[in-house]
């Protein structure tokens, strides 16, 4: 057997205490997520970004061959570990809300501080007000805080400004500002944060500027990675969301298309059966159950999962019959919603399949299927 040729590097890190190297399978769960993977007395050797060598520093002479001018990183005979990765913040914005920190410890609610005019709309006043250089300036100061602390990876929304000019300026200060930060930004249009003041009384005309004027514009524009929603009591109902998410103009338009969420619904109850049970939720039919001779606090009884399975049977073929109608209802979705949910609905249905196909044991350990296996190519 030849030997691996040592890795060319141009960047090498040495004299580290440890390096948490996160070796080892995927997904970690459970106890798993306390292994590090941990390297003592580590060296770390990577080329143009990433990382090609992680080992003991003993063994790095005879492991990696660096380029000529590569650099080198002395650790100090510190921890080295990766960069943090905050998947939610709400980093662009101007103004201040400090003092309605003490008033929340105090007692005040959201909602009443919210209803004096604080909360979300004082600060999409100021934000509205402010230029875009003004908006970097705070954002990179933020930024810069966040990789003090460990952070390298950010999504960052707007939601600030709820109208298009507002909208817009805050996502062009976003990718200024990662255009200038070593920090890796993923922007987020959160143009339904909340609904401002003054469409309050027409709420459907807000999100027609939303689905006809903003987002066309965001796309347009390349400005953003993602679409978010605060779906909450109060702020979006789940059927504005669906609307804005999928860009329907015309509501009747999701009366199949949404049949794709119900079925997929369906598939993570078959899915998480005993899991939830375990913690007393029991989502299947009740009446399913009974039929089967089973009480809602036997389901996560080994004995009982021959026919805790055909209930599970039963609920996939509704889901099945749920993915037929959201099928049809695609054609209502412009192309990226579209590819988006089709999907979704690939990786969904395939973890229904493996139920299936794992029996009485699909429980003993959780179904995950890869995006990358069950949803290759889901537009063609």
């Amino acid at each position: 057997m030849s030997a691996v040729p040592p890795a060319e590097a141009d960047f090498v890190l040495t004299n580290s205490a440890w390096i948490a190297s996160l070796r080892g399978p995927l997904p970690r769960t459970g106890g798993a997520l306390r292994d590090l993977g941990q390297v003592r007395r580590g060296a770390l050797a990577a080329r143009q970004g990433r990382i090609v060598w992680v080992g003991p520093e003993a063994e790095l002479e005879a492991c990696v061959r660096p380029l000529p001018g590569a650099r080198r990183l002395d650790a100090g005979g510190g921890a080295v570990l990766p960069g943090f990765v905050d998947a939610h913040t709400h980093l662009c914005f101007a103004g201040t809300r400090d003092d309605e920190i003490a008033r929340r410890l105090a007692g005040a609610t959201y909602a009443q501080i919210a209803a004096e005019g604080g909360g979300i709309v004082r600060t999409v006043s100021a934000t509205r007000a402010a230029s875009e250089d003004e908006l970097v300036a705070g954002l990179l100061q933020r930024l810069d805080e966040a990789l003090c602390c460990g952070t390298t990876t950010l999504e960052v929304k707007s939601g600030y400004g709820l109208e298009t000019a507002a909208e817009l300026r805050s996502l062009q200060a976003i990718r200024a500002a990662a255009a200038r930060h070593p920090a890796t930004i993923v922007p987020t249009f959160l143009g339904a944060h909340e609904v401002p003041v003054e469409h309050r009384a027409d709420r459907a005309r807000y999100l027609e500027i939303l689905i006809d004027e903003m987002l066309p514009e965001v796309a347009r524009q390349g400005l953003a990675t993602f679409c978010d929603v605060f779906c909450e009591q109060g702020v979006f109902t789940v059927d504005e969301s669906r609307r804005l998410l999928m860009e329907a103009r015309d509501p009747t338009q999701l009366a199949r298309a949404t049949d794709l969420g119900t079925a997929m619904q369906l598939t993570n109850i078959a899915r998480d059966v005993v899991e939830d049970a375990g913690m007393g939720r029991v989502y299947l039919p009740l009446n399913w159950l009974k039929e089967e001779g089973v009480l809602p606090e036997q389901v996560v009884a080994l004995r009982y999962r021959p026919q805790v399975m055909r209930v599970v049977h039963r609920l996939l073929d509704e889901a099945e019959r749920y993915y037929r109608s959201g099928d049809a209802g695609l054609r209502y979705l412009s192309f990226r919603p579209a590819c988006a949910v089709l999907s979704a609905r690939k990786v969904y249905s395939e973890i229904g399949n493996e139920v299936r196909r794992r029996g009485n044991g699909a429980w003993d350990e959780r179904v995950w299927i890869s995006s990358s296996s069950a949803a290759r190519e889901p537009c063609t």
